[in-house]
């Protein structure tokens, strides 16, 4: 059975030592489960020198990293077994992780090595996404100092550039979605960064693509100060520039799109290939319309022009979803973002009934496979999709043949919730604060409430003008089915959460022009 395929394998007798205390044979026990089982799930296929050759590798080379294996093999034992326990046993785990934390520490100040100190960071990234959402600051901060140091390497031919460039630049460049902190990623470190006409591997397709994804990240980000500062109708040379990047990068996505569509049609991919370039394919649709609702600051494009990159994502989910669900024999982990963060924000920003639903589907899918992405808690993640549809559809007529979405499993229970007009003034912390909203492309938020808002509205009351006097059906022209602007939900910001409980903040579009935006505040329970 090759390393390509994700079926899970017989597991060596990792539990066993987990109940005994076997100091050093425990350890022993820990590596080989990693080398036999681990290193073949809990990345993606195209990973799998990564953490299958490179990381066993330089093992032998630093007790740091012998220690940090251990601890990811023990903590993957205990976070995979049959039986969920909701306090899981990470005690031996956790030894093994301050053993390697203890061995970093004894590194000498001005070490040259480059490539070990980037391979800890990622593995103890690893440690922190297993631990779960309440270690997502401490995961944040490896992989800034991570980027930082990769900031920071000049552009030489060596064996150890070689090494970062092939393995461990590429996987910084995907954990661009964790953290708001931004470090502009060294192109010289990068295999690739420019689609060609056709690429010659799925891992230099995705070495392009989130390439571009991370310096779309970088746009929205200075979009997002732009406009905190205020915004005038009138042109001026900052917005000016900006919208000159936004066009520079979506061309760019474009032409990644006819590469990757070339290197499709002369490819016989295997089944977990097709299952890589459909994530790919996936990721690509909705950096489209997230950096396309972000610059230009209105709601109202995930309708107007993003039916179809919801369509085919949403059929990029099923298929690896479905096959998911053949493969895999009971719970597991990946260190990937692969399908519940991008499903969300479908089931929360695309409102087309059918299509909404069959993403909220997707997500009742991957909790019944127990398998967890990095830092996503899935049965949260279906309640907050769930709730952002009972909210904007609530008393509306929903189309002959659609399911209510009352119909849904509903294992949650809303406690409080109460409603208010004021704006708080720390909601641009609080966005740069919140818990990862858990898509790999960013937050919920499609909008940061300034001027722009109203430029916006604006502008969109001038097209449905234009529209209705050329005799188009206003329905099809702005606020399709029936989801009016005053029923959305911009955003949801995760104030607090625990195991069974949530407290989220839905911030909502003024009831009248020029208003202030409401704030609806939620307790939910877990039943």
């Amino acid at each position: 059975m090759t390393q390509q395929t994700l079926i899970i394998r017989e597991r060596p007798p990792i539990i066993r030592a987990l109940n005994n205390n076997l100091g050093e044979e425990l350890s022993f026990h820990a590596f080989d489960y990693y080398r036999g089982h681990v290193s073949h799930q809990v990345g993606d296929t195209v990973d799998s020198d990564f953490w299958g050759n490179l990381v066993l590798r330089l093992a032998p080379t630093d007790p740091a990293i012998r220690h940090a294996i251990s601890a990811i093999s023990l903590m993957y034992a205990e976070k995979t077994k049959d039986t969920r326990d909701p306090f899981p046993n990470y005690r031996p785990a956790i030894v093994e992780y301050n053993k390697a934390i203890s061995a970093v520490r004894s590194w000498p100040l001005a070490t040259e090595s480059r490539v070990k100190p980037l391979l800890v960071c990622l593995l103890f990234v690893c440690i922190e996404f297993m631990l779960g959402h309440e270690h997502q600051n401490a995961a944040k901060m490896h992989i800034l100092q991570g980027r930082r140091l990769l900031a920071n390497i000049q552009d030489r031919k060596t064996p150890e550039t070689d090494i970062i460039r092939q393995y461990l630049a590429p996987i910084y460049l995907r954990l661009a979605y964790v953290g708001n902190d931004r470090v502009n990623f060294p192109r010289h470190l990068l295999q690739m960064t420019t689609a060609p006409l056709k690429f010659a591997s799925l891992a230099d397709a995705r070495c392009v693509l989130y390439y571009l994804v991370d310096i779309g990240f970088t746009l929205i980000y200075d979009v997002k100060s732009y406009r905190s500062n205020g915004v005038s109708e009138s042109p001026n040379t900052e917005g000016e520039a900006l919208q000159s990047r936004y066009k520079h990068i979506a061309h760019d996505l474009a032409n990644w799109r006819h590469a990757f569509e070339a290197y499709l049609a002369f490819s016989d991919l295997d089944r977990p290939d097709t299952r890589t370039a459909k994530l790919l394919t996936q990721r690509h649709c909705l950096m489209l319309v997230f950096l396309d609702s972000m610059v230009s600051g209105s709601d109202y494009v995930c309708d107007r022009n993003s039916l179809s990159e919801f369509s085919i994502a949403a059929d990029c989910a099923t298929f690896t979803v479905k096959y998911d669900n053949e493969i895999m024999q009971g719970p597991s982990f990946t260190f990937e973002s692969e399908v519940v963060g991008p499903v969300y924000w479908i089931a929360a920003k695309c409102r087309q009934p059918a299509i909404r639903r069959r993403a909220l589907e997707l997500l009742y899918e991957r909790e019944k496979a127990n398998r967890v992405e990095s830092l996503t808690i899935v049965k949260h993640t279906i309640a907050m999709a769930k709730r952002v549809i009972e909210i904007e559809e609530e008393g509306l007529e929903i189309p002959k043949g659609t399911r209510p979405i009352q119909d849904y499993p509903n294992k949650y229970e809303v406690l409080l919730r109460e409603e208010s007009s004021e704006w708080a003034e720390g909601f641009l912390t609080d966005q740069k604060e919140q818990w990862p909203v858990l898509w790999d492309l960013g937050s919920h938020c499609s909008d940061i409430p300034t001027k722009l808002t109203g430029i916006a509205a604006a502008r969109e009351q001038k097209e449905l003008s234009e529209g209705l006097a050329k005799g188009w059906p206003r329905e099809r022209l702005v606020w399709p089915y029936g989801i009016t602007r005053e029923r959305r939900v911009l955003s949801v910001v995760v104030k607090k959460h625990t195991a069974n409980d949530l407290w989220l903040e839905y911030v909502r579009e003024p009831l009248t022009a020029g208003g202030d935006y409401r704030v609806m505040k939620e307790h939910i329970q877990f039943i």
